[in-house]
């Protein structure tokens, strides 16, 4: 995490990686403490089967293959995130799409999980081992080519991964 404040207005933001999980939040030890402990609960405090999660992932990882419709076997990560969000929903919601029944699923909780379950414990699916596929340049001015992954102990130990592909491996 890292925390970004402002003298002059009184205020910080708390952001996980290059994603700002907290704005405006009151430049006192008390609400800083409290906005960090929230954020690192909604991230890192879920209990994420990362069976359940990798096998998703690679459903959605097919799914993002399917609609870009490309030779390769490399899947956008944005695309892939996009896909297990909808996958992630209810049969209700699919029915009936509405913002009281949406299960939130956000960037920095993808992100947190990306690297959890496809590098710090990782998981296969029947034997396939996701693999990220660094960012160009030009991909990592946008957050809808690739994502920032967490990789280390602070915010800025890691790196933008723009595709995704699955590989037989250890």
């Amino acid at each position: 995490f890292e925390l970004n404040t402002n003298f002059v207005t009184r205020r910080a933001s708390l952001s996980y990686g290059k994603d700002v999980v907290a704005q405006r939040v009151p430049l006192s030890i008390k609400a800083v403490v409290s906005a960090y402990q929230s954020a690192a609960k909604a991230i890192m405090g879920r209990n994420e089967d990362g069976k359940r999660w990798i096998e998703q992932f690679y459903l959605a990882w097919q799914l993002a293959l399917r609609k870009r419709d490309s030779s390769t076997q490399r899947a956008n990560i944005v695309d892939c995130y996009f896909e297990l969000v909808f996958l992630r929903q209810s049969k209700g919601f699919r029915a009936a799409p509405s913002k009281n029944g949406l299960i939130e699923y956000s960037r920095p909780q993808f992100a947190y999980d990306f690297f959890e379950f496809t590098n710090r414990n990782r998981q296969d699916y029947k034997g396939l081992y996701a693999v990220a596929h660094g960012a160009t340049k030009s991909q990592t001015d946008s957050a809808d080519k690739s994502f920032w992954i967490v990789e280390g102990d602070g915010p800025f130990d890691g790196r933008y991964i723009a595709d995704v592909t699955f590989s037989e491996g250890t």
